[in-house]
């Protein structure tokens, strides 16, 4: 893993966290993610082998301060990104 990062996604009006890194080797069904240990936290949207984009279902507040992701090879390399979280920046959709 490379970089973790967050992006609203306007099509939607969600927000999503893309993880970045190499040999991701899961399809996202057999990917698991948790934003702040909450089990129904997150959705796994897509997954390449370098990139894996998350869903966000549930945000309450506007930082996470911990992410888990497990593949099915187990952690990946650099999970230590996830333990930082990420912060979402608000969006202003209009009046």
């Amino acid at each position: 893993m490379s970089n973790v990062d967050s992006s609203f996604n306007v099509a939607d009006g969600e927000y999503d966290v893309i993880i970045a890194g190499i040999d991701f080797a899961d399809v996202k069904e057999a990917i698991e993610f948790r934003l702040d240990q909450l089990e129904s936290s997150a959705t796994v949207t897509s997954a390449t082998a370098t990139e894996i984009v998350v869903r966000v279902n549930n945000l309450n507040s506007g930082t996470s301060t911990r992410m888990d992701l497990y593949l099915s090879s187990g952690i990946p390399n650099g999970f230590d990104l996830l333990l930082a979280g990420v912060t979402f920046e608000p969006v202003f959709l209009g009046l």
